[in-house]
């Protein structure tokens, strides 16, 4: 019969005894940390410092649709005819806009829609389009594109993107 008394200890390093030492203590360290049953997080409200409530640029945006034949939506609002105006007021960084416009006349007129945006008074200046499409859009709105203002560096005054 075999004996089975035999010695099976192993012999372990200083480095991983202090391994296993840490391991230990550090469970047994975030156990006693965890509450003993759980509880709805508490939320504070703080208030933003001084200097930064005042440093949301805003500003006031007039988008406007200059070829004749088309009208045109913004945000999907009401339809516009070609030379008016859409103004928005008090926009800040990220605000977005969806341009869209449909064809009124017969197709095939060989221009597009040609938006144009201004912020705060300043000259107009023309949007890049997505869909230079100029067929008979009678049926639908056709998206232009999207526009979005963003913050230019010095932190006061707003562009489109």
């Amino acid at each position: 019969m075999e004996n089975l008394s035999k010695n099976t200890q192993k012999e372990i390093s200083r480095r991983e005894l202090l391994k296993a030492l840490a391991a230990t203590t550090g469970a047994v360290a975030a156990a006693s940390m965890l509450p003993s049953q759980w509880v709805s997080p508490m939320v504070e409200a703080g208030v933003l410092p001084a200097h930064a409530q005042g440093s949301t640029a805003t500003a006031t945006v007039v988008i406007r649709q200059t070829v004749t034949g088309y009208s045109f939506r913004v945000n999907g609002g009401s339809e516009k005819a070609a030379g008016t105006s859409v103004t928005f007021t008090g926009q800040t960084a990220g605000t977005r806009y969806l341009l869209e416009y449909r064809y009124v006349g017969a197709a095939g007129q060989g221009t597009r829609a040609r938006f144009e945006v201004s912020i705060n008074g300043g000259s107009f200046q023309e949007i890049t389009a997505a869909d230079p499409s100029n067929t008979d859009n009678s049926g639908a709105f056709a998206v232009y594109n999207t526009i979005t203002l963003v913050r230019e560096s010095d932190s006061s005054t707003l562009s489109v993107e």
